[in-house]
Order: structure tokens, then sequence, then C-alpha cells
């Protein structure tokens, strides 16, 4: 006859992983429902991220540079606001700027455009070229300086064959608003000068630069880096996990989890840009790469998904 309290046997240690797996088992299909919610509700907002980040670094607070911009910004607060949009007009052919009436009517066009239409008015700071300052009858020694010779080409003429026009805007380099206000200046370049058949037939060929005029650009690069990345990574780390799993169920596991994890970071850190959160271009990008480390690559997490996935097998006898 054996005496519990007598016998110094250790108790048995109660299996959590089992307990675990049969949990898992018991409510496979809750959790299976409850990771597709995630996705439905993340997945149409997650794109979106790639879209909503900006160029714009803020300086840590309490930094010189911080320092420096909160006093340019009390002291000068019309100027702390203002950004420039430069048209470049070039003659292919090197004749004389000045000699394109087009170009007069253009400016005259635009400036009075820019200025009596509700959508832009607002926006529209300042305005000049070499042409508006000569209808204003400035003198010539400044209009001047909006003049240029374009060595680009090797040729240097005795006349200027390229000119600028300045508009200055109200707003944040990188905000919505002056994103749709330089589109706005493109349509009226097309649509009001026709700058493609004034190329053709007159040689003159007219650019938009500037950081809100570019900013689709870059955006639309970025989105590019980031697509060719995750291709030419997920691929190959994917086919390491195959020959380390040799299951092509498990294999499933850590990547529906990379996607779940992935649309539902997207989708939080894009809802912070719409709270006035500013997310730098680069987020998204640097995102992907700890998802691929942390749900691949990484060996504890990688255990814990083929573990889980493991179970799973085991409990409805399909594991080999």
């Amino acid at each position: 006859m054996q005496f519990p309290l007598l016998d110094n046997r250790p108790p048995t240690k109660i299996d959590r992983p089992l307990q675990l797996a049969m949990l898992a088992q018991k409510y496979r299909h809750w959790i299976l429902l409850f990771w597709f919610l995630l996705l439905a509700v993340s997945a149409p907002f997650a794109p979106n991220l790639l879209k909503d980040t900006e160029l714009a670094f803020t300086p840590p607070l309490h930094s010189p540079a911080n320092v420096a911009t909160l006093a340019f910004q009390k002291q000068f607060p019309i100027q702390s606001n203002l950004t420039n949009l430069v048209i470049l007009a070039s003659s292919t052919n090197h004749s004389d700027i000045r000699d394109y009436t087009e170009l007069a009517r253009f400016s005259h066009r635009l400036n009075h455009s820019l200025r009596t239409d509700a959508r832009t008015k607002h926006v529209v700071f300042d305005y000049q070229s070499y042409f508006s300052l000569v209808e204003q009858q400035i003198p010539l020694e400044l209009a001047n300086e909006f003049l240029s010779n374009n060595k680009t080409t090797g040729h240097v003429s005795n006349h200027p064959d390229s000119t600028i026009f300045i508009l200055v805007v109200r707003g944040e380099e990188t905000s919505r608003g002056l994103i749709l206000f330089s589109e706005h200046v493109r349509n009226i370049m097309d649509d009001d000068l026709g700058r493609g058949a004034l190329e053709q037939k007159e040689g003159l060929k007219l650019t938009l630069t500037g950081l809100p005029a570019l900013y689709d650009g870059i955006m639309a690069s970025a989105i590019h880096d980031l697509e060719t990345m995750d291709s030419m990574v997920l691929p190959i780390a994917m086919a390491i996990l195959g020959l380390l799993v040799a299951s092509f169920r498990l294999l499933l596991i850590p990547l529906a989890a990379l996607g779940v994890s992935a649309a539902l970071s997207f989708a939080t850190v894009d809802g912070l840009t719409k709270c006035g959160i500013p997310i730098l271009t680069a987020a998204p990008s640097l995102m992907a790469s700890v998802f691929i480390a942390m749900s691949i690559v990484r060996p504890p997490l990688f255990q814990h998904f083929l573990f889980i996935g493991w179970c799973h097998c085991l409990f409805i006898g399909r594991c080999h």
C-alpha cells in the first residue's frame, strides 16, 4: 500500500504544448475566421500607405534644426510656408527664346488663370517670368535674370535660348494640395499651350520641376522598388524554407501569417497618417523587410508557426 504523502516521486508535469495543440484543434475554425476577418478588414486600407507617406524629414524635438525651424517660422510665418514650382522653357534649335510670341501669351494666360480660378488663387503667392516683368515695365536688367543660355548641349549661342517661369505657392512641399496644384499646372501647359505640338513644330520644350511636381514620380519609383525587392527576396526565402520544411501545407502557415500581419500593420500605420502623424517614404520598404525576417528567417517565430501547424496535422491524423 502506498501513501500519497509518503510518495517522493515528482508530480506529473502538465504538458502545456499538448494542451495548446488541443485548444488550437478545438477552436481551429474560430482561429481561421479571426485571421480571415483581420485580413478582410485591413487589406483594403494597406495599399494606401504607399501613397500617404511623406518625403519631409521632421527634425527631432529640441535639436538645433528644430530650434532653427521654429525660430524661422516665428519670425517669418509667411516665407516659411512657401515653396517654388519652376517651368523651364528651352529652344531645342537654339533660337532666341524672346522671339516666341506663344510664350508671352502663355505667361499672361497662366498668370491670369491661376489668380482668377477659385481653386488656385489662394495657393499662388507670386508669379514671375521674363515676359511678366517686361509687361510690367520692369527694367530689362532685372527681367534678363530669367534668361539663360542652354549650355548642356555644348552649344553656346549669342542670345538666350531658355527661360524660367517661377510660381511661388503657399503650403508644404509634400502636401496633397500642392501635388494636385502641380498637376493642374501641367494640364494648363498641355491644354493651353500644347507643349507637345510646340516641341515638334517650333522646337520649344517645356518642363515642370519642383518637389510637388516630382512627388508622384518619386512615389511611383518607391513603390516600384518595393515590389522589385519583394519579388526577388520572398521567392528565395520561401524556397529555402520549403527545403527545410519539406511540406507544402506547413509552408502555407508562415506565408499566411506574413500576409495577414503585413496587411494589418500597413493598415494600422496608414491610420496613423490619417491622424496627422508623418510617415517617411522609406517606411513601407523597411516594414516589408522586417516582415520577411520575422515571419520566415527568424528561428523562434518560424518554430512557433511550424509547431502550431505540426500539432494541427497531428490531431487530424495527417502528419507523417
